[in-house]
């Protein structure tokens, strides 16, 4: 049975809901400050803050609703116009998607790459296929 493009978009947001709490929930348990948090209630208290994962979930969610397909172009860019220091991104893709800011091409920005990428070298032992 195949979904029509609503469907798809409802069952995306539905995942997407799933997402923008439950990654929050699960970050909470890594704060220090929660670390004594009531075993009655389970629940760290608020407000959870909005997570790289989910602004970047938001970001396929938008270019699948727009092309039906993943762009890997109109991906970077939406990446790049949504980061936000405060959503806990690494330093590494802070630094890439701030360089698609500036007007590189996601692809230029990924260089150099490191060693156990480049085509002729081996991946890291955890890594192999």
């Amino acid at each position: 049975m195949s979904l029509s493009l609503d469907e798809r978009a409802a069952l995306a947001r539905g995942s997407l809901t799933g997402l923008s709490v439950g990654d929050p929930f699960r970050d909470q348990f890594f704060l220090l400050d929660n670390r004594h948090v009531s075993a009655e209630t389970g629940v760290p208290p608020v407000p959870w803050a909005w997570s790289n994962d989910t602004e970047m979930a938001c970001s396929v969610a938008d270019v699948l609703n727009q092309s039906g397909q993943i762009n890997q172009d109109l991906l970077a860019a939406s990446f790049a116009r949504r980061i936000d220091v405060a959503n806990g991104y690494g330093a590494g893709a802070f630094d890439l998607l701030t360089r698609v800011q500036d007007g590189a091409h996601w692809l230029a920005a990924c260089e150099p790459l490191p060693v156990w990428l480049a085509p002729s070298a081996d991946p890291p032992p955890g890594l192999r296929a």
